[in-house]
């Protein structure tokens, strides 16, 4: 078949891509709402990253920016752990080491070319406020409640050091657990001691304003989720589509 070139066409009544290119909002705001289930987060990140960065390809300037770039934190396993029961704290619902996350996390990305070949990497311009939920009681209707609000006491910080990095590709990732929870910013919260999840969010938006020019990723510990080292290969899996996304990889 001979290919003839078009002269004309029709514009089409969805968004093109330079028309999504510059409204970065509007495909967060027409995610079906199918998409919107706790299973296709972690795949509709994926999507929203691929097209606003990676598809969004420019000239060079020689003025490539120096800034960190972020993955979002992969909801796979229980985002907290350590709940208090009516006899007190009954304590961490973990099932992974740290020993054994960083071996999973180092296997599942050397599979697909990323050397975390250094280690307890730290960062001196990355300083992480330590945080406290203070709490008061509250009436509210007729009704005492207890009322949360989050401090952040830029005084006390720990600087940011790295579990893992890549540093031919700038790879850094991070593996947040009760070790190292409230040196990233974690705090506790009512009726619960450790929400990974939130904690993971906090330290991304430090690695976002004040880390170099890096590729990061948030791992957290799935907590005491059935098949724990499987929740956190999906995290990774996730992850490694960030990065082909990037085209780092």
């Amino acid at each position: 078949m001979k290919a003839i070139r078009i002269k004309h066409y029709k514009i089409p009544r969805y968004p093109a891509k330079l028309v999504a290119l510059e409204n970065p909002k509007l495909l967060e705001k027409n995610i079906p709402a199918a998409w919107k289930t706790r299973e296709m987060a972690g795949a509709v990140a994926i999507l929203l990253a691929a097209n606003l960065s990676a598809c969004n390809e420019k000239k060079s300037t020689g003025k490539e920016t120096q800034a960190a770039i972020v993955a979002p934190v992969f909801n796979h396993g229980e985002d907290r752990a350590g709940l208090f029961g009516a006899l007190g704290y009954i304590g961490p619902t973990t099932l992974l080491t740290e020993d054994e996350a960083l071996k999973i996390i180092k296997e599942e990305l050397g599979k697909n070319g990323i050397k975390l070949t250094r280690q307890n990497v730290k960062f001196e311009q990355v300083a992480i406020p330590s945080r406290s939920c203070k709490r008061k009681i509250i009436e509210k209707n007729g009704e005492k409640i207890v009322e949360e609000k989050v401090v952040t006491d830029k005084r006390k910080f720990q600087v940011f050091e790295a579990d893992l990095v890549d540093p031919e590709k700038k790879v850094v990732v991070e593996f947040i657990n009760e070790k190292n929870y409230f040196e990233n910013g974690g705090m506790s919260r009512m009726g619960v001691d450790y929400d990974f999840i939130e904690a993971a969010q906090y330290l991304n938006n430090q690695i976002k304003q004040k880390g170099p020019k890096m590729y990061f990723g948030t791992f957290y510990d799935p907590g005491g989720a059935r098949g724990s080292s499987g929740q956190l290969k999906l995290q990774i899996k996730d992850f490694v589509d960030w990065l082909k996304a990037q085209g780092v990889i």
